[in-house]
């Protein structure tokens, strides 16, 4: 007698629905494996028809230091004195 094997099955979602004021419950779990708590801010993707993205916002200061020669120490009078020239 053979062992059957269950395969596992992608998760496709779970159903929701969108109220009257336009909101949607993500359930706790979602919520947790994404690493979002009550309060995080969120920007939202249209990623394509019928497809939102939730995530989170990058900051614009988010690179600053990876480039290297960008973020060096320098003189600020220095430079102004240059500027004044």
């Amino acid at each position: 007698m053979s062992e059957k094997v269950k395969a596992k099955r992608r998760r496709r979602g779970r159903p929701g629905r969108i109220s009257q004021k336009h909101q949607v419950t993500i359930p706790i779990a979602d919520l947790e494996a994404a690493g979002l708590e009550p309060g995080d801010a969120v920007e939202f993707v249209l990623t394509g028809p019928g497809r939102i993205e939730i995530r989170r916002p990058t900051s614009r200061f988010d690179n600053v230091g990876t480039i290297p020669g960008f973020s060096e120490e320098f003189d600020i009078d220095a430079l102004r004195d240059e500027w004044e020239r």
